[in-house]
């Protein structure tokens, strides 16, 4: 394969043209549910939108769950299940270092304190023993996410949600219809929150849900999140009913337009996880080919449901002396190491028409919002509502898996389509010819 590199000079390996993913898909019959919601959608005598109510009720009977709460985003689920669970000021909620902010930051919202937890360097999950480590007296809530839509070690959680009486938030944003030991995840925790945001599976531009078993944990959220309407015919416990006019003071409903695809892109996830499943499984084989990248692993006991990215590790690739003196100038990062550095591989495969990067969000103890917190007291006030000295003071050292991890995991197209079988073809042919130029 002596075919010189593209940022050589040499020409491309990837023929086809970017972009080498678009996503969500689009249907015909989508559009003509959201036109026919426009044109004739009619309310319930619930005090919620026909769509709603329908999306809420098949998406709880899927999920065996009692009820559910369809919000305007996940983060805004996220938000409403953290005052349900009793988060205030003081109330410390447990969560991954490695996942998206909005699993944690409504936290501070509500005047908690958010700690971090280490992950697994294979994946990104959170480590139960870490969990533990980090339970105080103050700890209430435990967050967790089942990251790029593999489950968690569910049954480690489990024990000590139990031992340690904390409500269970599942985010379930990254794992429609993922399982663990043949048990869908969002049935674990106590609440669970899904996202239906642009870019995940059932993408319905914005919007969220929540399911739960808990009546006092689903008024809660209703009282929190809506009012009127909904408050006056779904909150039956007394203490609640004196905010059926006025709520607490948020309104996240649904809109009923994002309601309608929501529930038509609900009706095709399984569909849609089987054609991505096919083509992302399909990738995982071609890559055994490869030297430079470990796939991502899915264990005996998990399914993978809706995937969110294609992140699979990069395994150091050897230099090989000749390349190295020829073209030192080329790699900014490797310097005069034996292994190519991880930033200059993905240059040269960005060269050759691969679309690679690393993930672009940080973990949280890297950010400012959980890095320079007596700063930000500064920026928002009212995050005051604890002491300084109250929040966890995080440096890298002491998260070193998700620190490996962040800098040594990849993220490629969320291939979904028969059509993108060519193109991972390609993509592999691409890999291949890196390999051979960089070690020979």
């Amino acid at each position: 394969m002596e075919q010189k590199l593209a940022i050589l000079g040499g020409e491309k390996a990837v023929k086809i043209p970017p972009p080498h993913w678009q996503w969500p898909a689009k249907y015909d019959e989508e559009l003509q549910d959201i036109i026919n919601q426009y044109k004739f959608g009619k309310s319930t005598n619930k005090g919620i939108p026909e769509i709603v109510d329908k999306l809420e009720t098949e998406f709880a009977a899927y999920y065996n769950a009692k009820y559910a709460l369809a919000l305007s985003s996940a983060t805004a689920c996220l938000h409403t299940a953290f005052f349900a669970a009793g988060v205030c000021a003081g109330v410390e909620v447990i969560s991954p270092t490695y996942t998206f902010p909005a699993t944690i930051t409504p936290v501070f919202q509500l005047g908690g304190i958010p700690v971090l937890c280490d992950c697994y360097k294979e994946n990104g999950l959170i480590i139960p023993a870490e969990i533990e480590k980090k339970i105080t007296k103050k700890t209430k809530v435990l967050v967790i996410t089942h990251l790029w839509g593999h489950p968690c070690e569910m049954d480690e959680i489990l024990k000590i949600v139990k031992k340690y009486k904390l409500i269970l938030i599942e985010d379930c944003s990254h794992a429609h219809l993922s399982t663990y030991n043949d048990k869908l995840v969002g049935t674990f925790g106590d609440i669970s929150v899904f996202s239906f945001d642009n870019q995940k599976m059932p993408a319905a531009g914005e919007a969220g849900l929540l399911i739960t078993n808990n009546q006092e944990l689903y008024e809660r959220c209703v009282v929190f999140s809506d009012f009127c309407g909904r408050n006056t015919t779904q909150v039956r416990l007394k203490k609640y009913l004196n905010f059926k006019e006025t709520g607490i003071g948020l309104k996240y409903r649904i809109h009923p337009l994002g309601a309608a695809q929501a529930y038509f892109k609900f009706k095709k996830l399984q569909e849609l996880n089987a054609m991505r499943n096919k083509m992302l499984l399909y990738f995982s084989d071609r890559l055994k080919e490869i030297k430079s990248i470990i796939s991502p692993k899915i264990k005996e006991n998990c399914t993978m449901g809706a995937w969110y990215g294609y992140k699979p590790l990069y395994n150091s690739l050897e230099v090989s002396p000749d390349f190295l003196a020829k073209n030192n100038k080329l790699l900014n990062f490797t310097k005069n190491k034996k292994q190519l550095h991880i930033q200059d591989y993905i240059k040269i495969l960005n060269a050759e028409g691969v679309d690679v990067r690393q993930t672009v969000t940080p973990p949280l103890h890297r950010t400012f919002l959980f890095n320079k917190i007596k700063e930000v007291f500064k920026i928002c006030p009212n995050f005051a509502v604890n002491k300084f000295d109250d929040y966890p003071k995080y440096k890298s050292k002491d998260f070193p898996n998700a620190e490996w991890y962040y800098k040594n995991h990849l993220s490629f197209p969320t291939f979904s389509f028969e059509k993108d079988k060519s193109l991972i073809d390609e993509y592999v042919e691409a890999i291949k010819k890196v390999e051979f130029n960089i070690s020979n």
